[in-house]
């Protein structure tokens, strides 16, 4: 087990998208203490900070959200559904950073439901961690995605069965 942290952690200094990834484990803990604000903007931060990664070699002037949406859809050939659902995610953004809006369970849901993206079967119990690592897959592409499981969460439920013990 500690080999396999070790790795991981070397994958973090070593790898941008590793080390974004990590933050998806903030985001399940937030989710699951009904947290949806704040882990919406962490969300969109990782989601900025990827879109930023795929378009770095872009000689684009001080890059905001739409562009780098903007530019990763043509980089892509990204499909009306993903481009739809990425400017809707970063409209939401803004207004929670720029009128202190805030996002419930069923308004995070909604931006992909109106995207076209099924949401049925989301439910508290499944979190909506379902939809957000996908959506941050496709936005990192298949050469850049890390693994599923994070250092951290690996430790946390090291510590957690430690401690039942």
């Amino acid at each position: 087990m500690r080999d396999d942290w070790k790795e991981k952690l070397n994958n973090i200094r070593e790898d941008s998208y590793w080390k974004l990834w990590e933050d998806t484990f903030i985001i399940e803990s937030l989710l699951l203490r009904d947290n949806y604000t704040n882990a919406y903007i962490i969300f969109s931060q990782i989601l900025e900070s990827y879109l930023s990664l795929r378009c770095q070699n872009l000689s684009l002037c001080q890059p905001n959200l739409e562009t780098l949406v903007n530019e990763w859809t043509k980089l892509t050939n990204a499909d009306k559904n993903w481009v739809d659902l990425l400017h809707e995610l970063r409209k939401k953004r803004n207004d929670i950073i720029h009128k202190q809006e805030s996002i419930t369970f069923e308004s995070f849901k909604s931006l992909w439901r109106r995207n076209g993206f099924p949401v049925d079967k989301i439910n508290k119990n499944q979190n909506l961690i379902n939809l957000i690592i996908p959506t941050l897959q496709k936005v990192c592409g298949s050469k850049n995605t890390p693994p599923p499981d994070t250092l951290l969460s690996s430790l946390s439920q090291w510590g957690l069965t430690f401690l039942q013990s």
